[in-house]
């Protein structure tokens, strides 16, 4: 019978639904100090757990989705270009684990030479807020030079403006078609 505050309890009501409550509380004693009840405020978060639990089940999917497609995938700062989140494509592409891309930009991964491309990118990210077929090329783990078609959608994300980037390494299709053209011709 001790006061306390922000505890959430749950309850199924006689339908079935459930609630859920935070309260705070301290007990109640009468002039012989023995307990007689309790008084406190209690507040309905029965909505908001509802919307946290779903906002847990649209992360989960959408980082299945980004770790199942072989595309290279990536958040980054869009003020330095740091990697905050990279999919395994990616990581193959730079041929490095998670650790060792987090909080790196794409010069200091041996994606670019220099800044250049790097600071291109991210003017048309922030200026148009989204970059739609956007031919570069960057190198991959073993230092060739590849054709990559990148799309980008910039937003804010833990208080920060990032950009999701989509990669396609666009190199073999690319010699496919001009293979095929030729014989065409």
């Amino acid at each position: 019978q001790r006061a306390f505050r922000n505890r959430v309890t749950t309850f199924r009501c006689a339908d079935g639904t459930v609630l859920a409550m935070r309260g705070t509380g301290e007990p109640m004693h009468d002039a012989a100090g023995r307990f007689i009840g309790w008084r406190g405020v209690s507040h309905d978060i029965t909505a908001e757990r509802a919307a946290q639990e779903e906002q847990r089940r649209s992360d989960a999917m959408l980082e299945r989705l980004a770790q199942m497609t072989p595309d290279p995938i990536f958040v980054v700062r869009l003020d330095g270009g740091a990697v905050l989140r990279a999919n395994g494509g990616f990581l193959n592409f730079v041929g490095r684990t998670e650790a060792e891309v987090l909080g790196r930009n794409g010069v200091e991964l041996g994606l670019w030479p220099d800044r250049t491309e790097l600071r291109r990118l991210g003017a048309a990210i922030a200026s148009e807020g989204t970059l739609r077929e956007h031919r570069t090329v960057a190198h991959d783990a073993a230092g060739r030079p590849r054709d990559m078609l990148l799309s980008a959608a910039a937003f804010d994300w833990r208080g920060e403006r990032v950009a999701v980037i989509n990669a396609r390494d666009m190199t073999d299709i690319d010699r496919q078609r001009r293979e095929a053209d030729a014989i065409l011709d």
